[in-house]
């Protein structure tokens, strides 16, 4: 029977190019010379490139590394750290358990090298489904962080319920038989994510009388030709997911304007330009965003929708505004 070390290194071997690949695209998005704010009390990591916002996804601790001590802290054990922080990681100690790998469920350890302590990390990375990691080296110690692109799992209940249901529904994992591992290799970026959500505001959820459909709007259809209210509602959710947690109380006015690619190959393989650009209520300039995959896949949706109606659009141009009735989304199609 293999012991604990040779399970977790045959799980190592077999999410390892997984990991890989996640941090390779999250190297396309960010630049080392980027500075990295993690917020430990929203929950949200911003990487600047001076005034622009590149990317802020939700973050939990995985753990920590001291390196002068050789001791990790699992993020799951951490108590200096909100629970919200460190709720997908349970999911590390559960499955530790389940596959009886020590390592894994022990709240703390010692390692012998920083090598071990990213192998560690990785497989945290795959077992949450998170989609990155990143380490942030503070003082004397460093600190794993998962990344996710949407927000955080403790803001929306929605998130949580798809979190319980993908734990329950997790496949068991096939261990390959080969007891070796490759030694993870470290990437030339740094080891720095779609899940949808609620409104999320400062401080916690925007009540749902915050946001503000179009009054003519009718109810939504199984399909549309013209967005209805639902449809409204699910891209200005997506439009507020986009803007980072240190302007989010700053919003005048997220404009998006996109062009569908129509598809040439499989049913629903549209594709869109994206330019989001956010106009602060302070006068400040403007903001440029990136778009998540939660927003672009509603779009998609939306188009195939008005496909099935006989026409699939060729524009969008939607305004998420911030008005005396609350936030107001806008939409105009073009054919």
């Amino acid at each position: 029977m293999p012991t604990s070390t040779e399970k977790f290194q045959k799980l190592l071997a077999a999410y390892e190019d997984e990991v890989q690949r996640k941090q390779h695209k999250m190297g396309r998005r960010v630049d080392p010379r980027d500075e990295v704010q993690p917020n430990w009390i929203t929950g949200y990591c911003t990487f600047l490139r001076g005034q622009t916002v590149v990317w802020s996804p939700s973050f939990e601790l995985i753990g920590t590394w001291r390196p002068s001590t050789g001791s990790w802290l699992w993020g799951f054990a951490d108590p200096s750290v909100e629970w919200k922080l460190r709720t997908r990681m349970e999911e590390v100690r559960k499955q530790g358990a389940s596959w009886g790998i020590d390592m894994l469920v022990h709240e703390t350890l010692t390692l012998a090298s920083e090598q071990q302590a990213w192998e560690l990390a990785t497989v945290a990375t795959a077992v949450t489904r998170a989609d990155a990691m990143y380490r942030l080296q503070e003082a004397d110690e460093q600190r794993f962080l998962a990344l996710f692109d949407g927000p955080p799992a403790s803001r929306s209940s929605t998130s949580m319920r798809a979190l319980r249901e993908s734990q329950m529904n997790m496949p068991a994992v096939q261990i390959p038989p080969n007891p070796a591992s490759p030694a993870l290799r470290r990437l030339a970026t740094p080891m720095p994510a779609s899940s949808p959500g609620g409104w999320h505001g400062p401080g916690g959820s925007l009540p749902a009388s915050s946001v503000s459909a179009p009054a003519s709007s009718a109810p939504a259809p199984s399909s549309e030709r013209e967005p209805t209210a639902a449809t409204h509602a699910e891209i200005a959710q997506r439009l507020f997911d986009v803007v980072p947690y240190i302007h989010q109380q700053h919003i005048g006015t997220i404009t998006l304007l996109a062009r569908a690619v129509p598809p040439t190959g499989p049913i629903g393989s549209v594709a869109f330009d994206l330019k989001l650009t956010l106009r602060p209520s302070t006068g400040g300039p403007d903001v440029h965003l990136q778009p998540t995959a939660a927003l672009h896949d509603a779009l998609v949706s939306l188009w195939m929708r008005c496909r099935d109606r006989g026409a699939g659009y060729r524009f969008i141009t939607a305004r998420l505004e911030n008005g005396p009735q609350g936030l107001v989304p806008h939409i105009v199609l073009e054919w």
